[in-house]
């Protein structure tokens, strides 16, 4: 039993690290702790015959909850950064016209012959 409550201890920070690095933006690190996590927790469930049912039902109520901690927090990750990229393509949008705006354009065309 006490390597089944370790398993879920570390599933439970191993959570709470990626939600925090999903709140500090830094996507990579959440997603090596995520799998991280995947690893832990079917250790964890395969050690479930340690805990009564009730105890169990607690321990994944828990679980539950955090990883619904974990998907808001990345629904929002994914808001903020669908903003940033609208915001970014109107910029682009900007920065192009004003290079059309600053495109010296030749006095005479080049298809035309200047011998006459």
């Amino acid at each position: 039993m006490n390597k089944a409550n370790e398993y879920f201890e570390q599933a439970i920070w191993l959570s709470q690290e990626e939600i925090s690095s999903l709140q500090d933006e830094n996507v990579e690190q959440a997603q090596e702790l995520a799998q991280k996590r995947g690893e832990v927790l079917e250790r964890f469930f395969a050690q479930k015959d340690s805990f009564s049912q009730d105890e169990f039902l607690q321990k994944l109520k828990q679980l539950q909850r955090l990883q619904g901690q974990v998907v808001a927090t990345a629904r929002g990750l994914h808001a903020t950064l669908q903003k940033e990229l609208i915001r970014v393509k109107g910029e682009r949008k900007r920065f192009s016209g004003y290079k059309k705006a600053t495109k010296v354009t030749p006095i005479h065309s080049y298809y035309v012959s200047k011998r006459g």
